[in-house]
């Protein structure tokens, strides 16, 4: 999983060249969608086999009570991405239907993430500072992807460096996280 964890951060790394290549600036208000966005789209399948990947590690007797923690928090953050950001953002008439597709899929699978690296704790084997790491990279990506959402909702409010800030942190933490397995 730790190579994941690495082609993970390696999709995004790419993804911030793509966009920057594109016109896109640091804390800015950049062109979106661009082709990064697939780039950035990428990440999420590997990351979240990645974090599979750790918690499948688990004994056997516990694989089966681990997945339904699993499940239990997944939908309960789904639940609370979808009413909270998910929802409002549907509702942007002003943005064509891409955008507002690609918008969804970054909440609600950065939620997918983060219930995944909630899991990490459970996952009897890996109990240490990479869990917090990957666990602190999940929620700095959450938040600055509905910082993103919520700048979309409110065109008034600034996107830096607010938006930066949880992009930072997740690339950061989770490096860390492969450095310290």
């Amino acid at each position: 999983p730790w190579l994941l964890v690495g082609a993970a951060l390696l999709v995004e790394a790419i993804g911030d060249l793509v966009y920057q290549a594109l016109g896109g600036s640091v804390g800015g208000n950049g062109p979106f969608p661009t082709a990064a966005d697939a780039i950035y789209l990428a990440f999420y399948p590997v990351a979240i086999v990645a974090l599979l990947g750790f918690v499948m590690r688990d004994t056997p007797e516990y694989s089966r009570g681990t997945l339904l923690d699993l499940l239990i928090v997944a939908v309960g953050l789904g639940a609370l991405s979808w009413s909270v950001f998910v929802v409002p953002s549907a509702h942007l008439a002003q943005q064509p239907a891409l955008d507002r597709t690609i918008l969804i899929t970054y909440l609600l699978g950065d939620t997918a993430v983060l219930a995944l690296a909630l899991q990490l704790p459970l996952a009897g084997r890996l109990r240490s500072a990479p869990v917090l790491f990957l666990l602190l990279g999940a929620l700095g990506a959450l938040y600055s992807d509905e910082y993103f959402a919520v700048t979309e909702l409110h065109p008034s409010w600034t996107a830096a460096p607010g938006q930066i800030i949880g992009y930072a942190v997740a690339a950061v933490a989770w490096g860390l996280a492969a450095l310290l397995p």
